[in-house]
This record gives structure tokens, sequence and C-alpha cells, in this order.
């Protein structure tokens, strides 16, 4: 570092210090206050992260089958992301709630329609489309990778830069195993825009040339209003720069600041009976001697709480 950059840096250090020591008070007052009135929803969350900690920590009671890999990732993910939303409605964070949420609803959608039917099959197909994913990434950064060379106005020296990073995240050997791969199960998927692990599954009821969507998906698996309320609305808050603004305004101003307001339950609620669902898709699958009585408690619980 330079001492003009150490100078710079210092600078906003120092900046920044004092700035936090200025607001430090108010906004650990602002959490205080702002969450008590959703504390035990918001902990809920948390509650719903360690519970599913303990089931598998004492699996032997509570599986009497194993799971595959994919579904033992989605009992995980779920688990991983409502302990996301805890941490993030705990800072009265509602926008970036709501993206997890809108996650936590794909992972459901996705074990849904796995297990279904045809099981096995359907396992096979969306561990597989993960050879499907990386050969795109591979073809998609060559592609990138061959602009770069094809352009006079880029140095050689900076061709070679890109180059070597090219080669050092997809080595000769990957790049061989990954198309392997993808040769074997490419026809599974559909050709050109292999975007959807479930295309094979949906491909005589769709228009040609398209993956099915995730609001198809729901409507074929009966769960058509879920959809409407945990991911329609979700994506159209992400996504729209005018409802984001308006949820994003306190006191006449867009701001990053905590927001603590009703949409917090609501968020807490839809994400708990997301999350609790996949528990019990999962111990359903699993065979497990207890589902009853934890579908009992979790049932139980979610209704002392909301």
């Amino acid at each position: 570092m330079t001492e003009e950059e150490q100078k710079l840096f210092d600078h906003y250090e120092k900046e920044t210090q004092e700035y936090f020591n200025k607001i430090f008070p108010g906004l650990t007052r602002l959490l205080s206050e702002g969450r008590e009135p959703f504390r035990k929803h918001i902990n809920f969350l948390y509650d719903i992260h360690l519970f599913q900690n303990y089931l598998l920590d004492d699996q032997e009671k509570y599986f009497k089958s194993d799971a595959s890999i994919s579904i033992s990732t989605f009992y995980s993910k779920a688990a991983s992301d409502i302990l996301c939303l805890y941490q993030c409605l705990n800072q009265g964070q509602i926008i970036s709630s709501m993206s997890i949420e809108r996650n936590i609803f794909e992972s459901f959608v996705n074990l849904k329609l796995i297990l279904e039917k045809d099981t096995i099959s359907r396992i096979k197909l969306y561990e597989e489309f993960g050879y499907v994913q990386q050969w795109n990434r591979i073809e998609e950064y060559r592609k990138y990778i061959d602009s770069i060379m094809e352009n006079p106005q880029i140095s050689d020296e900076e061709k070679k830069t890109e180059e070597d990073g090219y080669n050092k995240l997809f080595d000769a050997e990957l790049i061989k195993n990954t198309s392997e791969n993808y040769l074997k199960v490419k026809d599974n998927y559909l050709s050109g825009r292999p975007f959807h692990w479930a295309w094979k599954i949906y491909k005589d009821e769709i228009q040609k040339g398209r993956n099915p969507s995730i609001f198809f998906i729901c409507k074929k698996l009966g769960i058509e209003k879920m959809y409407l309320q945990f991911y329609s609305l979700n994506s159209i808050v992400v996504h729209s720069q005018p409802l984001m603004s308006s949820m994003l305004t306190q006191k006449g101003g867009i701001t990053p600041a905590p927001n603590f307001s009703d949409p917090i339950k609501n968020v807490a609620a839809t994400s708990s009976i997301l999350v609790t669902d996949i528990i019990l898709l999962v111990l359903s699958y699993a065979k497990s001697p207890k589902y009853n009585e934890i579908k009992d408690y979790l049932n139980i619980k979610w209704l002392s709480v909301f």
C-alpha cells in the first residue's frame, strides 16, 4: 500500500468508526424496541432450525431409511435458509427476507416434485442435471474467452490473463470428465436450452423448446395457491422497483435501516410452514416411526406462536 493509499484508507476507517460511534446507541435501541413485538415469531424460526438439527443428530431414532443426496440436501438447505431468515428478520431486513423465503419455496417445490412419484428416476434426473449445469458454465465461460481473444482492442497481456484464469478454473481433466458425463445424460434435458432438471417429466405437456416454469409445475402438483402466496408476491416485491421502494421507505425517505412491521410476522409464519412441510416430506419418505407425533408437535408449536 502506497503512502497515499494508506492515507485514504485511514481517513475512511476513521470516518466510518466515528459514524458507528454516533449511530450505535440509537441503532441498538431501534433493534431492541422494533423487534420486541415480533420476537416470538422471529425466534420460532431459530427453533425450527434447531429442531431440524436435533432430528438429524438423532436420526437412527427418527429416520428408518436413508435419504438420497438430493433429498438430504433439500432438508439441510431448508435448515440453513431458515437460520439465514432468522438473522435477516432479527435485523428488520424485510426485502432480503422475502428473497430467502422464495428460495425455501423453490426447495419445497423441487422436493415435492421428486417425491410425488417415480422418485428414484426423478432423483437421478435432478442429480445428473449437475453435469449439465457444469457443462453450461464451461461453455458460457469459453464463449466469453473466445470473444476476448477476437477483440483487437484488448491487449495480448490482458488476453493471456483471461485465458490463464479460464485454465485455472477449468483444467483439461475437468473439461474432459464434464464433457463425458454431459454426453451421457444430455438427452434427458431440453436441447439448446437445458435450464430445468424436470424437462423430461413434462416434455409432452409443454410448448416445444420451452422448459417447465415453476408456476406450471405448481399447477401440476396441485399447489397453485401456494405459488401465489409464497412465490409470486415475493418475486414481485424483489423485482419490482416501485414495490421494493415502498417497503424501504421510512419517514419519507428510502433507507436500508431496520424496518419492523407486520410483514415480518407474515414472512416468519409462511416460511416456517414451508420448512415444516419439507421436514414432514423427508420424514415420510424416510419412513419415520415418529412422523405423526412430530407432525402434531410442530402444528401445536406453530399455533401457539402464530
